[in-house]
């Protein structure tokens, strides 16, 4: 039996903030439309090397893309007070789709909801780059701090 899969995802917000291991505190359900309009807002620009014929003697061209990573957000219903969203919808961008369904997105163990501040997810999402599917990998720490992006003293 194949499933059909589409770019429009429905869930229920209860189930998302389990998953994710987040409050399901009244807050939370208000929280999710802003989760909304700041992955509609985000751009992702990428560059990345395409074979053109007579672009140069390799045939290589180098694109600069903008990407968004949702096409859209819709509540489906509405928290008692009409100020949180209990059922969402998104429909995904062709180019976050097109990654997923090609499994050029990078997977994350489920503890990774477990962390508890910004700063241990980056460091998670590093090490997973940087790792692949090796046991370890060396870094000196000043590059790390940069590449964390942490305001934090190097200490």
């Amino acid at each position: 039996m194949t499933m059909r899969v589409s770019r429009r995802i429905r869930f229920k917000v209860r189930d998302f903030l389990n998953y994710t291991h987040r409050s399901t505190g009244g807050a939370s359900y208000t929280r999710i439309i802003d989760s909304g309009r700041r992955l509609k807002g985000t751009i992702v620009e990428t560059n990345f090397d395409t074979f053109r014929q007579g672009a140069n003697e390799e045939g290589i061209h180098e694109t600069l893309q903008g990407y968004g990573l949702i096409e859209e957000y819709k509540v489906i219903s509405y928290t008692a007070n009409k100020q949180g969203a209990l059922k969402v919808e998104l429909i995904l961008s062709e180019w976050t789709f097109d990654l997923l369904l090609n499994r050029r997105v990078l997977t994350i163990h489920l503890g990774y909801f477990g962390l508890g501040q910004g700063l241990e997810r980056r460091l998670y999402d590093l090490a997973k780059k940087h790792c692949g599917d090796k046991l370890w990998f060396k870094i000196g720490l000043d590059k790390l701090h940069a590449k964390s992006g942490s305001a934090q003293a190097l200490k």
